[in-house]
Parts: C-alpha cells; structure tokens; sequence
C-alpha cells in the first residue's frame, strides 16, 4: 500500500501512484469502494495492478484471475494444461512436456508457489545451473517450462511469462555439454541378438504356461502374469522387426493402425513432422505382421499406445542388456536401418523421403 493512493472518481475507485520517473500514474478500477481496492491490492500486489493497466486489462474479471491465480499453486494448474497441449502435439512431446515441468517444480520446490510468484531469475538459476546436463537438456526444460506460462498468460492466471526473456547460456557449458548427443546405430547382428533374446523368453512363456494347463490346482495369477509377458515379447518382436525393416520412429509404430497396411507397402503420417512416408513391405515384416493378434480393430498395438513412450524406452534398454546389446535406444534401430540402406545404394534423397524428413541435411546427421 505504500505510495499508493485509493481515490474516487465518480462512482468507481481508481489507483494512484507515482513511477520510477517521478510521474504520477492514475488508474481506473471496477472497484466502488476503497475496501474492495485495498483488498485488491493486498492479495495481488502494486506491481501486479500496474502490469494489468499497462496491459489495458484492469477490468472485474482480469483482476478475478489474477486473485485467483496468487491463491492457487503452479500444480493445480498441471493437468488443464496438459489437457490444452494435447491438442496440439504429439503424445511424445506432451509426456516430455509434463515430466520435465515437474522435475522443475520439484527440484526447485516450487510445489506451493502460484505461477504469479515465479521470477526470471528462477527460471534462469534453473535453465543455467551448474550441473552437468546438456545444452539440449536445458533447452528441452525451457520450452516446457514456456509452454506451461504461455497458457497460464492466455488463461489470465498470471500476468506475465518468466521463461519468455530466458535463454540457455551456452558460454557457461563446456565442450562436452554443447556436442548433440551421439545414437549408437543397431546394426543387423545386434537386431538378430535382439530376437533371438525376445524369441527366448516367449518360448519359455509357452513352457511355463503348458505346465500350469497340466496341473489340477492352476494358479490363475501366474498364468495371467505368463501371457502378458508372452504378449509384451511378442509386441517387441514385431516392433524390433518394423523398425529395421521400414526405419519408423517408436513413436510411429506404437500408433499404426490397421488402415496404414496397403498391398505391398505400409503407409504412415509419422507424428513428428506430419509428413507421409510410404515404404514397401518386405517378406520378413510381412509374416512378422501376420502374428499380429488383432485385439482393437482401429489400432495394432492398442495397450502399448496407452502405455508412456519413457516407460516402453526403458523396457527396451533393459531388453537390450539382458541380450548384450548394451548403451543402445530403440532410436538406434532407425540410425542402422538408414545406414544399411545408404550402403545397399539408396540415394539420399530417396532416403530423406523414405524417413519422413523434410530436409536432406537430416537425413546426413543419421549417416
């Protein structure tokens, strides 16, 4: 309250006060009392008034927002975000979104601050802090973090974006922070290492399962524990097989629906870009297809496309330990499957069209 004068001014209160320059600044309110201005006041702060009149936004329901946004916490806002984002990205970048904005949150202990009480300087600790995450990293944290600010702005939650002014400071990194990282390809051997593993433990699924048909007492638990893991093999079979043999992202064949199978070629609108790839369909993924069990009839893989992208990933990295394909991601059959096709003799054009990528300079980071 201090400097601030509550005047009134016809019927309505208006706000006076003088700037850093020395210039009195007056403000029109909705306010009829002095009370509902000074509570007004109160709850949101001088500073905050004068961003809403700068913004030519002081009305009843601006100001209604804002005292609504100091009184609730950033993670009260979290899932009508996510649900507003959803409309507009793919799924693998709405779970990025929302898992690093809350790793934010809780390593800044953020958890009961209101997005009105996040400073520039907040965001900038964090985006630029020492440690050893990578200039890519931070990048990502950022655009999560804009994305969240930049609806609660148009939502009239919080008056302004802390994020909007930051950037990630690449003079305070060192040479190893600001290299991309490197995707160790998958080459074919390791694809036949791969299988061989995940064609070990369905086979042992089959065994443990005809064992418990033969008994009289059955244990219905571990029979339902035995066909999902059956099942999730025999989804990373196939989906080992799709991806060496068509290069699609993970995200990509977690999604394909049926209708995306057309004679000999399979022909997908790849999430990322939005781009349309079509890629023939070789003996090998054909009878890989064939073993498809047909549980939804719009999707192929319905539970997996439910499932977090992270979750699969991580599944799949431990996938590869146990078959001694070691420090490799799914991503990683996409980079061999590009190269074994460069070396078959595949032009780079034809291969920038057969990955979905828009510019042949892509295609060159996966050679």
């Amino acid at each position: 309250m201090s400097g601030v004068e509550i005047l009134k001014n016809g019927k309505n209160i208006c706000f006076q006060h003088l700037d850093r320059r020395g210039n009195i600044q007056k403000y029109d309110t909705p306010f009829q009392t002095e009370e509902e201005g000074r509570e007004f006041i109160r709850q949101t702060g001088l500073d905050k008034v004068v961003k809403l009149a700068e913004m030519n936004a002081l009305t009843k329901e601006s100001m209604t927002r804002v005292i609504s946004g100091s009184n609730r916490t950033i993670l009260e806002y979290v899932d009508e975000w996510i649900n507003k984002i959803k409309l507009l990205n793919e799924p693998t970048t709405v779970e990025s979104y929302e898992r690093n904005f809350r790793l934010w949150v809780r390593e800044e202990q953020l958890e009961n601050k209101s997005p009105n009480d996040i400073t520039e300087q907040q965001v900038y600790d964090f985006i630029n802090g020492n440690s050893d995450r990578k200039a890519a990293t931070r990048k990502i944290y950022l655009q999560a973090i804009r994305s969240f600010f930049k609806f609660c702005v148009s939502r009239g939650y919080c008056l302004s974006d802390p994020s909007q002014l930051n950037r990630v400071r690449m003079r305070g990194l060192k040479h190893s922070q600001k290299e991309p990282k490197q995707v160790s390809p998958i080459t074919s051997g390791d694809v036949d290492n791969l299988l061989s593993y995940v064609k070990g433990v369905r086979n042992r699924c089959l065994v443990g399962l005809r064992r418990l048909e033969q008994q009289t007492s059955r244990s219905p638990k571990k029979q339902e524990t035995l066909t999902n893991r059956y099942d999730m093999y025999r989804f990373w079979e196939t989906a080992i097989i799709l991806a060496h043999e068509t290069a699609l992202r993970f995200s990509d064949i977690i999604a394909l629906e049926w209708e995306c199978f057309k004679g000999d070629s399979i022909i997908v609108w790849t999430e990322k870009r939005d781009t349309r790839v079509e890629i023939p369909i070789s003996k090998r993924l054909k009878e890989a297809l064939g073993e498809i069990p047909i549980y939804d009839l719009e999707y192929c893989f319905p539970y997996q496309k439910k499932m977090p992208i992270a979750k699969l990933s991580t599944y799949f990295k431990r996938l590869c330990n146990s078959s001694g394909v070691d420090g490799k991601s799914f991503h990683g059959l996409r980079h061999g499957t590009l190269q074994r096709w460069r070396e078959e003799g595949t032009t780079l054009e034809d291969l920038a069209k057969m990955a979905g990528h828009t510019s042949t300079k892509t295609t060159e980071g996966y050679l």
